[in-house]
C-alpha cells in the first residue's frame, strides 16, 4: 500500500485526512493550495461538489487517519582501521580477581582512555615516519 498516494472517493473523506492530489487540475478548483489538511467540513462539501475522487497522503494526515511510513533498513558503512589492543604487561593475578569481587578495580586493568592515548601516539608516529607506511594497529 502506497501511503503517499491512496485513492479515496469523496464520499469517504473524513476530517484529518491530507489531500495530496485531486482527480483534476488544481487550477479548476476553488482551492488555493496544492495539498491541504481537511480540517473544515466546508472543504469536504466543496470537494464533494467538485471532484469524484482525491488522493490522500496518510503520512501527513492527522488523528485516526495517520499511518506511519514503513521503516527502511539502512546499512551504515564505516571505513577506518582496525584497532587492536596490546596484551597487558602483566597477567591478572588471583588477588586482582578477588578484588573485583569486592567491587575494586584492579590496578593493571586497561582503561578506554589508555587505549585512546595509545592510538593517538601510534597515529602520530605513522604520520611522522618518512616512509608513511600503512601500519595498522
Amino acid at each position: 500500500m502506497d501511503l503517499k498516494r491512496e485513492k479515496v472517493e469523496v464520499e469517504r473523506l473524513v476530517l484529518g485526512m491530507y489531500v495530496a492530489e485531486l482527480d483534476r487540475p488544481w487550477i479548476d478548483t476553488p482551492f488555493l493550495l496544492q495539498g491541504f489538511l481537511l480540517d473544515d467540513p466546508e472543504d469536504v462539501h466543496t470537494l464533494m461538489s467538485t471532484c469524484t475522487f482525491v488522493y490522500i497522503d496518510r503520512t501527513k494526515s492527522l488523528g485516526n487517519q495517520y499511518v506511519a511510513p514503513a521503516k527502511q533498513s539502512v546499512a551504515i558503512k564505516r571505513e577506518g582501521s582496525v584497532v587492536r589492543l596490546k596484551e597487558p604487561k602483566s597477567k591478572i593475578s588471583s588477588n586482582s580477581i578477588s578484588s573485583q569481587a569486592d567491587g575494586e578495580i584492579p590496578a593493571n586493568k586497561i582503561s578506554f582512555f589508555d587505549v585512546l592515548k595509545d592510538f593517538k601516539s601510534k597515529s602520530q608516529e605513522n604520520t611522522e615516519s618518512p616512509d608513511n607506511g600503512a601500519t595498522i594497529y
